[in-house]
């Protein structure tokens, strides 16, 4: 994955991912968490104003590496090919 950026927002306009509990929700417990619906796998996706096409071709290809499956596009949605 290479267009979005690990980060908080800080009014840019790029697309960013963060790992909810780690960035928005750190002063709480896993427990704490777990309690209001926020799991420590959980990632947050702010999407820029980059152009759709290469955003959705970046996290196919992103997908496709962590599931290790074919990730297509079709009509702006991605689907995974099994």
């Amino acid at each position: 994955m290479t267009i979005p950026y690990i980060g908080p927002s800080l009014g840019g306009v790029e697309s960013l991912i963060e790992q909810v509990a780690c960035m928005s929700y750190y002063e709480l417990s896993t427990e704490e968490r777990e309690a209001i619906g926020i799991k420590d796998n959980l990632i947050r996706l702010a999407v820029g104003i980059e152009d759709t096409d290469d955003l959705i071709a970046d996290l196919a290809q992103a997908l496709e590496v962590l599931f290790d499956k074919v990730v297509v596009s079709v009509d702006n949605s991605l689907l995974v090919v099994t």
